[in-house]
């Protein structure tokens, strides 16, 4: 019985020493290796049971976030709460993935970030755990317009460094010019050229610095402001760039409008009013979009056809009759006798058509359709006469062409449009007077004194600074004031 109780005993003992040893085994593998078991995990060995006595660690990570970006800016300074960390040997630290310290806080851009949280404790075990910080962009571009005071005084300090670097230069071309080759002078030439050099940089930076600081208007109402402009001399047309300032937080954007196919919209623009629409659309999808209102004058309209008179082909003459839709007046062609209209028509196979005779003088003849291409290369046209400075047409078939006042009708200005020579005759011999033409805008480009009995001028156009365009002809005599316009057309 005694040796029966002994042998259970020895044998329990040596059942309880294969136990420690397998604890120690199962013990090492799981220090060395993944995954371990924490107290609380049931462990099988070889059909005998227990829980292991490492120490626990587990780490909790934030929840997942998300922002919009800062009002802006690209960005989002968020601040990101810290992982839970428990276990059962302390001290414990943790370490993120993001910016390498405990705290994840920082700047995030657009789109998703994951975080990875890294617990380490006393013993050196290690668990982790990760969450997304995802940051959105809903901020739609700003479409707006610069300060246009501030931009001239922009203007205004290039062209001041532009001048002051070109006077500089110059001054320094003659100091070389005046070294003759010699090598002392020509090195205090270099030295003042790398001053000339600084100071334009300096000029430059401040005018960039007032570049800067001009201010950028949002749009009102989705409204640009109106621009109008008047139109070149001569021209119908004129080239402007009259897109918004964008203002996009993440730098990328496209614009695009409905006039052209340049996103400023810049362009060649025609006499008239042009509404144009701007659309500009970030990489993040958000719109924004604007308009404004585009007017370019043309001067006036002295045929009363509806056509400014910098566009017209035909003055005095219909422009704005255009029956086969070609673009093209039908006064200045010749078509077909059934393209013309029906009130052009004076009888089977003839037309109305607008002459200036030798003195400039206007009349509306009935001429055989056939005649029709002599007329036009001499500067005549298909139509009848017409001008708002009458409230009738001009006779037909001859008469004087005109019922202007008698004064307008004494100064006579042919061919009208002119090419290379303009002739103008005063009606009748003057006192000493004075003959002025300017432009469209009101600049002089030619002034003579005349002399008394001068009854009228020849003037070479080739030779003078005539560019296509209508002028106008003052003449200026013992307190008498005449005028009249005409045309230079090559």
């Amino acid at each position: 019985m005694i040796m029966k109780m002994v042998t259970n005993i020895f044998q329990t003992s040596l059942l309880t020493c294969f136990l420690i040893l397998a604890v120690g085994q199962v013990a090492q593998a799981n220090f060395n290796g993944d995954p371990r078991p924490y107290p609380g995990t049931n462990v099988d060995m070889g059909g005998y049971k227990y829980q292991s006595m490492l120490p626990s660690l587990t780490i909790t990570c934030p929840a997942n976030l998300t922002a919009d970006v800062d009002a802006g800016v690209c960005c989002a300074a968020l601040s990101i709460a810290a992982p839970t960390v428990s276990g059962d040997a302390a001290p414990f630290t943790f370490t993120n993935d993001y910016n390498g310290t405990n705290d994840a806080s920082g700047i995030y851009f657009p789109g998703e970030t994951i975080v990875t949280w890294t617990a380490t404790d006393g013993l050196g075990n290690t668990v982790s755990c990760a969450h997304t910080v995802t940051v959105e962009d809903n901020e739609a571009p700003v479409l707006g317009y610069t300060d246009e005071a501030c931009y001239a005084e922009y203007e205004l300090c290039l062209d001041e460094q532009e001048a002051y670097t070109a006077q500089r230069l110059a001054e320094l071309e003659i100091f070389i010019a005046n070294c003759n080759g010699d090598p002392a002078c020509l090195q205090v030439a270099a030295s003042e050229a790398a001053k000339i050099d600084e100071e334009a940089r300096k000029l430059m930076t401040r005018c960039l610095f007032i570049l800067n600081a001009c201010e950028v208007i949002p749009a009102g109402n989705n409204q640009l402001p109106d621009i109008v402009v008047d139109a070149p001399a001569g021209s119908c047309e004129i080239e402007l760039n009259p897109g918004p300032v964008v203002m996009e937080n993440c730098a990328t954007f496209t614009l695009t409008n409905d006039f052209n196919s340049n996103g400023t919209g810049e362009g060649t623009y025609p006499i008239g009013t042009t509404v144009v629409s701007w659309t500009a659309v970030d990489q993040y999808g958000n719109t924004s979009t604007v308009s404004r209102s585009i007017t370019v004058n043309g001067g006036g309209d002295a045929d009363c056809d509806g056509v400014p008179d910098n566009c017209d082909i035909c003055p005095e003459g219909d422009d704005s009759v255009d029956n086969n839709g070609d673009g093209i007046p039908d006064c200045s062609q010749l078509l077909d006798y059934k393209d013309y209209s029906t009130d052009w028509k004076c009888s089977n196979n003839k037309l109305y058509i607008t002459h200036a005779d030798e003195d400039g003088v206007y009349s509306t003849l009935c001429l055989n359709k056939n005649a029709l291409p002599d007329h036009l290369s001499h500067g005549d046209w298909a139509g009848p006469y017409q001008s708002c400075r009458q409230n009738a047409a001009a006779p037909v078939n001859g008469g004087n062409g005109t019922q202007l006042d008698a004064i307008q009708a004494e100064l006579t200005i042919f061919p009208n449009p002119a090419r290379h020579e303009v002739k103008i005759q005063f009606g009748r011999q003057t006192p000493a007077a004075t003959l002025r033409i300017m432009d469209v805008l009101g600049r002089v480009v030619y002034e003579k004194e005349l002399s008394e009995g001068v009854d009228r001028i020849s003037i070479d156009l080739n030779n003078s600074p005539f560019e296509n365009g209508t002028y106008l002809v003052s003449l200026f005599e013992a307190g008498e004031i005449r005028t009249k316009s005409f045309v230079v057309q090559r």
